[in-house]
C-alpha cells in the first residue's frame, strides 16, 4: 500500500527529488508544493497521509501559520516540521509545539532515510488509530469535519461517505 506525503518547502527544485529517491523504497508517493498560501488546496486534491513543511519560507515568512491552519481544519493529519534552522534564531521550537515532530534537513544528506521513513510510518499509524470514529457521536463529528453536513447512517450513504 503507497502512503501519500505531502511536501511543502520553497526549494522544492531540491528537495523533492531527495525525498522521492529516498523514500520510494518505504513506500511513499511524494507530492511537492512551493507556497505554503497553496497547502489546503494541494491537501484537498492530493489527501496525503502525512505532511512535511519546511518551516522558513522567503522574505523571513515562518511555516507557523500554515501549521496551525492545517491543524485547525485537518486534525488527523500529522505534520512534521523539516527544517535546516533548528540552531537558528528563526526557528523557536515553542512556536512549533503542535507539531507532531521536527526533522533536520541535515540528517538526510547521508542517503540514509530509514530513520526517516519510520518516524513517518509511525505517526501515519498514530493517526489513523486517532481518526477512526468509535461512537456514533464522534462519527457524527467526523462527517460535519470531513464534509461540512451530518452523514446519515443508512447503507446507501455509508456507500457515498
Amino acid at each position: 500500500m503507497s502512503k501519500r506525503l505531502l511536501l511543502i518547502d520553497d526549494q522544492l527544485s531540491l528537495w523533492e527529488k531527495v525525498f522521492q529517491r529516498g523514500l520510494e523504497k518505504y513506500g511513499y508517493e511524494i507530492r511537492g508544493e512551493e507556497k505554503p498560501s497553496r497547502a489546503f488546496e494541494a491537501i484537498e486534491s492530493f489527501k496525503p497521509d502525512i505532511v512535511l513543511l519546511d518551516i522558513l519560507f522567503p522574505e523571513g515568512n515562518l511555516g507557523k501559520p500554515t501549521l496551525e491552519n492545517i491543524k485547525s481544519h485537518f486534525p488527523y493529519l500529522p505534520v512534521m516540521m523539516i527544517t535546516s534552522t533548528m540552531e537558528k534564531a528563526a526557528y523557536r521550537s515553542e512556536d512549533y509545539a503542535s507539531a507532531d515532530y521536527r526533522y533536520a534537513k541535515e540528517a538526510l544528506t547521508g542517503g540514509d532515510f530509514s530513520d526517516l521513513a519510520e518516524k513517518l510510518d509511525s505517526f501515519i499509524e498514530k493517526y489513523r488509530e486517532k481518526s477512526v470514529p468509535s461512537s456514533a457521536a464522534e462519527r457524527e463529528e467526523e462527517s460535519v469535519r470531513k464534509y461540512g453536513f451530518f452523514v446519515g447512517q443508512t447503507e446507501a450513504m455509508k456507500a457515498v461517505a
